[in-house]
């Protein structure tokens, strides 16, 4: 088993797990009272982490049932009460490291490799992590290693704090989305609509101490990044995405959480169901047979003068 790597320079520390589906175990910002939990820190038991990619699909498949080619296809149920199959299949696999130093990880994964995928279609997948200055970015690659197309989609679902520099600290989060899925049993059941006010953060604004969110943005001005600020320690990171990246999945628990999810993704929940039974501007896609798919997301930090 590979061991865990570090990336590091005056900004960044980033943690990286091959062995636990290439995620991430740790995301800090240098202050200059030290580093700083940018990312919830992973804990001791398999699929806690501080961030993970999400492939063949993000989120959910809805009873795990796919539509596609005139066949039909099951895959295991996975999430609670086990209604669906979610989040990909690559996080409770090990990853091979194809490039390692301080500033650059490299990780391949080629499905064919493992016994118990839950995906029909043999397919690879590369991940690189890398640091540049205030910037940290995300590069993931997946190639359809299969004799037919396949709908496929791919995501990342980073774990942010909502307090970075103490307990005053709280969160502004900005995404310049402007649509949003109706979600039942966290499923998407049709084309995306206008944002109600509960999820809209166009503009910067906190969360409030009770709210409870999990729902899957759309219609991104491109124009325009996320945001998340920190007004107290006056840190801001600012999370931009390619195009490909169509969605957000915001996700809010309740009961006191010091975390929430903002998750890039290429599709909404369900949405690999939806475009196989004909539903546009999912943000599902086709890969052919020996193409790749390569998408880009990443993280700038910026800082007070203090800093």
């Amino acid at each position: 088993m590979a061991q865990e790597l570090e990336l590091q320079n005056d900004v960044w520390q980033i943690g990286i797990n091959p062995s636990v589906g290439g995620a991430v175990t740790h995301g800090r910002v240098m202050s200059v009272a030290g580093p700083l939990d940018l990312l919830r820190p992973a804990g001791f038991m398999g699929r806690v982490t501080a961030c993970f990619p999400l492939i063949p699909w993000s989120n959910r498949i809805g009873n795990g049932s796919l539509e596609w080619g005139g066949r039909h296809y099951q895959l295991r149920l996975d999430d609670e009460p086990g209604s669906s199959a979610i989040h990909g299949v690559v996080r409770d696999f090990p990853w091979s490291v194809t490039q390692a130093d301080t500033l650059t990880v490299g990780l391949g994964f080629v499905s064919r490799d493992h016994v118990g995928i839950n995906w029909p279609w043999a397919f690879a997948a590369q991940l690189t992590y890398h640091l540049d200055g205030p910037s940290w970015t995300v590069t993931t690659e997946m190639i359809n290693l299969d004799s037919e197309p396949f709908p496929a989609g791919l995501g990342h679902h980073p774990y942010f704090s909502r307090k970075l520099g103490g307990l005053r600290d709280e969160v502004l989060l900005e995404v310049p989305c402007s649509q949003a899925f109706d979600l039942v049993d966290n499923l998407a059941i049709g084309p995306a609509r206008p944002v109600e006010p509960r999820q809209n953060f166009q503009r910067a604004r906190g969360f409030g101490p009770t709210v409870t969110l999990d729902d899957c943005l759309t219609g991104r001005d491109l124009n325009k990044p996320v945001r998340l600020i920190y007004p107290n320690s006056g840190v801001v990171i600012k999370l931009e995405a390619d195009p490909l990246f169509e969605c957000f999945v915001l996700y809010v628990p309740q009961g006191g959480k010091d975390f929430f999810a903002l998750e890039p993704v290429t599709h909404a929940n369900n949405g690999l169901s939806l475009f196989a039974s004909g539903v546009n501007g999912t943000g599902a896609f086709v890969i052919e047979p020996g193409q790749t798919v390569k998408a880009r997301w990443s993280l700038h930090a910026s800082y007070p003068t203090a800093f």
